[in-house]
């Protein structure tokens, strides 16, 4: 079972789930994902879903992180307009403390539910997800691939 993935079938709108322990191979798959997206050069929002497990600290991780936000981080705080950032109530006080707006062009929002997340989204008045119109898709995406 493949704990990462992301997509971005639903462009502007990126997804990407993590259900479980990141390896370094997952992380770099994920990096790819996100690599990609921005090297589009083209505004985008970002729904993000973790699972208790995916927040367990995997050495080397940080390293591999430093790096492709040296190359990346440009990019990010200009396509990047929004991120929703789904993850367990256990987690969400600390989650809610990172400081998003250093990395991201646009508003980061935490939740604990990923309907609220949805809804931010479809509301929240990013421009890459003006005239959006595959919310149901996402819904149903969403379902077939959750792991919980």
């Amino acid at each position: 079972m493949i704990n990462h993935t992301c997509t971005d079938l639903f462009y502007p709108l990126n997804i990407s789930l993590s259900y479980g322990q990141v390896s370094p191979e997952d992380y770099l798959r994920v990096l790819s994902h996100y690599g990609k997206w921005l090297d589009r050069e083209q505004p985008y929002a970002l729904l993000n879903i973790r699972n208790e497990a995916s927040f367990e600290n995997t050495p080397g991780l940080g390293k591999m992180a430093k790096g492709w936000m040296q190359k990346y981080l440009p990019l990010l705080q200009q396509y990047e307009q929004g991120i929703a950032l789904v993850v367990p109530e256990s987690r969400y006080e600390k989650v809610c403390k990172t400081n998003f707006e250093e990395i991201s062009a646009g508003a980061c929002k935490v939740f604990i539910h990923t309907d609220e997340a949805l809804a931010w989204l479809a509301e929240g008045g990013l421009k890459s997800l003006e005239g959006f119109n595959k919310w149901k898709a996402v819904k149903e995406y969403l379902k077939i691939n959750s792991y919980e």
